[in-house]
């Protein structure tokens, strides 16, 4: 199966058109102006200058004329028939600009003198050659080139042999001379044609690894970001938002052998809702959730500083990592967790340390050592809560890894 790009006939007809219409430069207009002055100059003893200045601007007039109009052009723009009529259009102004050199010469050809008529039929002839390269985009364009300026002067040589024993000569080498330059059309023809087709594939092929390369950008944008939303899922709470057990236990690993490397504190906050289970139990779990939420905007109120986790560790139980804080500052952090909690007033008829919702927290802070992990410092903050809440509850216990001090606080 030929799984080859092919160029579709239309839009290699209209890209052909297009390249024909841009070669048509300035310099065309100069070359055939060159050889208009040649044949004046030759002619000017033999015909009167008026009649040669109205040929020349006549001549003149439909080249600025026709590369005006092909210049205005928008090309790619036309339907099919449009395209069609134009290159009629174009075919017909090359008509006439080469019937405006064949015909005048034949007029003149009786008049002048042998010499003067081979140098005019050599600048015919030569004009037609140069256009060779670029006339030859579209091979009908330059076989009516070649027709209109030199098959009329062949019939005109042919057609009066007996003038003159050479013109039926020069009438044959003239017809070889035409055939030549449209056989070679043909190749010069060929060469743009896979040109144009090639480019087209080029881009064609370029617009598809776009289009391919833009998806696949799109895709691994999408799959970047589905990442992140399954690495944000997997490491987050779904009802408080905060960090889950699963990533803060991670990131106490991290953290600790980081602290144990500099020699720096690490301090944790493990804090438990008082009376909790009462107040499930009496308002109902939707209003134990938001309970939850409530409690976890708080604690990211009063924990702010960058590089603090905090996480729910597991039902109505959070937890603080605080890295390079000692025990007074954890501290200070967790009277602004109490004070913040206590701001909200939370109801709860069923505690019996407040009419508001309360909290416990243990406090445990160490500097780590080659002999422990991060599970000491978990166990030692564990430890703290539970004697706040053997304390009463809406207390605070603080425990030193080195030192085993305990520090108790109340709000009441």
């Amino acid at each position: 199966m030929d799984t080859e790009l092919r160029m579709p006939t239309f839009e290699r007809f209209a890209a052909q058109l297009e390249l024909l219409r841009t070669s048509v430069s300035f310099g065309l207009i100069i070359t055939q102006l060159c050889g208009m002055l040649t044949v004046i100059l030759v002619l000017r003893g033999h015909i009167s200058l008026a009649v040669l200045f109205v040929w020349a601007g006549v001549s003149l007039t439909v080249l600025v004329l026709r590369r005006s109009w092909l210049k205005s052009l928008n090309l790619r723009g036309m339907t099919d028939y449009e395209l069609t009529r134009t290159f009629y259009k174009m075919m017909a102004g090359t008509i006439t600009t080469g019937l405006l050199w064949s015909i005048p010469y034949c007029m003149i050809a009786s008049e002048v003198p042998l010499a003067t008529q081979y140098i005019c039929l050599m600048t015919i002839f030569l004009l037609t050659s140069i256009s060779l390269g670029t006339a030859s985009i579209v091979r009908e364009h330059y076989v009516v080139d070649v027709a209109s300026a030199l098959y009329p002067i062949f019939w005109f040589y042919f057609l009066n042999y007996w003038t003159y024993e050479h013109n039926i000569v020069l009438g044959i080498m003239l017809m070889l001379g035409g055939t030549a330059l449209i056989v070679r059309s043909s190749t010069v023809y060929h060469n743009y044609r896979r040109m144009i087709e090639s480019n087209w594939r080029n881009e064609t092929l370029f617009a598809e690894l776009s289009g391919i390369s833009e998806t696949l950008r799109t895709r691994n944008e999408e799959l970047e970001d589905a990442r992140k939303i399954q690495t944000v899922l997997a490491n987050s709470d779904e009802l408080t938002g905060l960090f889950n057990r699963r990533f803060f236990n991670r990131t106490l690993s991290s953290e600790w052998r980081r602290a144990r490397r500099s020699g720096a504190p690490v301090s944790c906050i493990m804090l438990d809702v008082d009376f909790f289970k009462p107040y499930n139990d009496n308002y109902g779990h939707p209003a134990g959730d938001v309970c939850l939420q409530l409690i976890s905007k708080c604690l990211q109120e009063a924990v702010n500083r960058a590089g603090d986790i905090l996480a729910r560790y597991g039902g109505e139980e959070f937890v603080v990592l605080m890295p390079g804080i000692t025990s007074d500052e954890a501290l200070a952090v967790a009277s602004r967790i109490a004070e913040r909690i206590k701001l909200e007033e939370i109801p709860h008829e069923y505690s019996s340390v407040s009419e508001f919702v309360t909290v416990s927290q243990g406090i445990a802070s160490c500097r780590p050592n080659d002999d422990t992990d991060g599970s000491y410092l978990i166990n030692l903050a564990d430890e703290a809560l539970y004697e706040a809440k053997e304390k009463g509850r809406n207390t605070t216990v603080s425990k030193s890894g080195s030192s085993q001090l305990q520090v108790v606080t109340s709000w009441q």
